[in-house]
């Protein structure tokens, strides 16, 4: 789990990011961020029942998710609000391969 510091908490921060951002989609996730004035980065990662009607297989997920980002995301010292969708790919996918694909998509959204 994240610090609350770098979670997006509101409902109303999740709209704004999915509304008024600018979107990243690979075949292991689909990725919305928009700039924030708080210096420092603020994640929520959603998984909806289409992936899978089990809320354990979908928790299963977002921890797998989590645990990757959670080195990666909070050195970044730039201010972004990420939504994080990933795939059911996501559970198979190396953590190489994860950290090279996040790399990439890390200096798309920086451009």
């Amino acid at each position: 789990m994240f610090p609350k510091k770098y979670r997006l908490r509101k409902k109303w921060e999740v709209k704004r990011v999915l509304v008024k951002g600018k979107q990243v989609q690979d075949i292991w996730w689909r990725i919305f961020y928009f700039k924030n004035f708080y210096k420092i980065p603020r994640i929520t990662i959603i998984v909806g029942k289409k992936y899978h009607k089990s809320a354990v297989k979908r928790n299963k997920l977002k921890r797998k998710v989590r645990e990757f980002l959670h080195h990666s995301i909070l050195s970044w010292e730039q201010g972004i609000d990420l939504v994080i969708m990933p795939s059911g790919k996501f559970l198979n996918i190396s953590p190489l391969t994860a950290k090279a694909i996040f790399e990439n998509i890390k200096n798309i959204i920086k451009n």
